[in-house]
């Protein structure tokens, strides 16, 4: 469908199935898109998108489990991305630890564990 003017459409099935990807916390910069996603598999995780279905997919699996960045314990933080300079953001995981982020999964990292617990 279109509206104003734009033309909508799925770029890409992050999550076959019954059940959505449920895609939030949209960050566009440098041409690419860094949102979260939840694939089915890994949890709320850190996705990028060029606007292309070849071009989606997954930067990094920020937390090993199933549980995803934007859950900590029973409580859901969210993915607050923030433009840091021309190339980088920043954004929280599990709500209480800072990461930083240049667009590449090894570029994806934790800035400091301010809070060993987590």
């Amino acid at each position: 469908p279109e509206k104003s003017g734009y033309k909508v459409e799925k770029v890409k099935e992050i999550n076959p199935g019954p059940n959505s990807s449920n895609p939030y916390g949209f960050l566009v910069t440098d041409g690419r898109a860094y949102f979260v996603a939840d694939d089915g598999i890994h949890g709320e995780e850190l996705w990028t998108t060029d606007g292309t279905e070849e071009g989606t997919r997954l930067l990094k699996d920020v937390t090993p489990d199933d549980t995803g960045l934007g859950s900590f314990g029973e409580q859901r933080y969210g993915f607050l991305p923030t433009k840091l300079g021309e190339k980088n953001m920043i954004f929280l995981a599990h709500g209480e630890e800072l990461w930083t982020s240049d667009g590449t999964s090894d570029g994806t990292k934790m800035v400091k564990d301010i809070n060993p617990e987590a």
